[in-house]
């Protein structure tokens, strides 16, 4: 499975240099551990390993920094996918999908993921580069599910699992609102999860 290209924000393809790639992997884990306003291209520098004018000769700005932290999440969900194997190692394609949600749902409740999946959001909304990367990224993802779903029930059309694979990840990723630790509702939310893989079933099958 291929990733997207990268997007026009991103004036050099960063794939292609580790050293870019560390730069973009010390800026994740910065995202995650302190939020997107305490990131500043000296932290994100100084994590790397590497000088502020190295960091800008591959990413200029900081809005061209994080349209490509987007594109590299968006290469990292895709190889995670292909390593899960969530297409080769279980038996029948619902089986899959149950592989699949379990997958999510680590994610959800992974605070790092969920402060970082919320600061990407909340930046995008204020720059029209992020939320072009940003969009990328969703329909990516979109896809991977609906073509999942298609195997579940063949007698889906292409529109309608795309449309169904959208209100699961727009069901799911409500779930972060009350998901993790230190939560209130964190409990209840997890406890919730069977009943939720049951709707998703239904909504898939019925058609």
């Amino acid at each position: 499975m291929t990733a997207p290209a990268p997007t026009q924000a991103s004036e050099k393809d960063w794939r292609h240099s580790p050293r870019a790639q560390a730069i973009l992997d010390a800026a994740i884990e910065l995202i995650r551990e302190q939020g997107y306003a305490a990131l500043t291209i000296k932290k994100v520098a100084d994590s790397a390993g590497v000088g502020v004018g190295n960091l800008m000769h591959y990413f200029p700005t900081k809005r061209i920094l994080m349209c490509s932290v987007i594109d590299k999440l968006s290469v990292d969900y895709t190889e995670l996918w292909d390593r899960k194997g969530f297409h080769t190692f279980a038996a029948t394609a619902r089986d899959q999908l149950d592989h699949y949600l379990q997958f999510y749902f680590a994610i959800l409740t992974n605070r790092g993921l969920n402060l970082l999946a919320w600061d990407i959001w909340a930046m995008s909304g204020r720059n029209e580069d992020m939320l072009l990367a940003r969009r990328q990224f969703e329909e990516h993802i979109n896809a991977k599910l609906a073509r999942l779903l298609q195997a579940v029930n063949p007698q889906l059309t292409r529109e309608r699992a795309e449309e169904l694979a959208l209100m699961i990840h727009a069901m799911m990723n409500g779930l972060s609102l009350y998901m993790g630790k230190d939560k209130p509702m964190s409990r209840a939310a997890r406890a919730s999860r069977k009943r939720i893989k049951e709707d998703i079933l239904y909504l898939i099958e019925r058609d």
